[in-house]
């Protein structure tokens, strides 16, 4: 299993979770890798791939809001790499290749009610509920670190 930031050469594979809301965006256009890689090299964001075997299984898009924060704003696992512990691994591969080497205290992030459960048994806590426009219900969710 590798666990690194996104280039060009993993953009020519296909990405899809097999979950509508978030494969594509509120525009109804398809979010691939290419997306990331633009978050990526844009500055704003930090993108990041799990391979396996030279296969893109999971991507995961950060963007750090202050020295000590960061905002979790995409983690997907390929559909058929589901339910077979594949996020947890990326998760913590974030914690411990980016959370603990620049002393981020805290991680916040927007979830969709079918992720619920998954982010409160990593730690999170749930902060709040909405309606969002786009994924439904939904909630901001924190987690301490340290």
């Amino acid at each position: 299993m590798e666990f690194r930031r996104i280039n060009e050469s993993d953009c020519n594979q296909e990405f899809c979770t097999g979950e509508k809301i978030f494969d594509f965006d509120e525009n109804g256009d398809p979010i691939q890798l290419p997306f990331y890689l633009d978050r990526d090299c844009s500055g704003n964001f930090l993108s990041y791939v799990l391979k396996e075997n030279d296969k893109t299984v999971g991507v995961l898009c950060i963007k750090i809001l202050e020295k000590n924060v960061i905002y979790l704003s995409r983690i997907g696992i390929q559909k058929k790499y589901r339910w077979k512990g594949w996020g947890y691994h990326l998760h913590i591969h974030m914690i411990e290749d980016i959370v603990e080497k620049n002393g981020i205290k805290a991680i916040v992030t927007k979830v969709h009610e079918a992720a619920f459960d998954w982010f409160v048994a990593l730690g999170y806590l749930k902060i709040d509920e909405y309606d969002d426009p786009h994924w439904g219900k939904s909630a901001h969710m924190l987690l301490l670190i340290g």
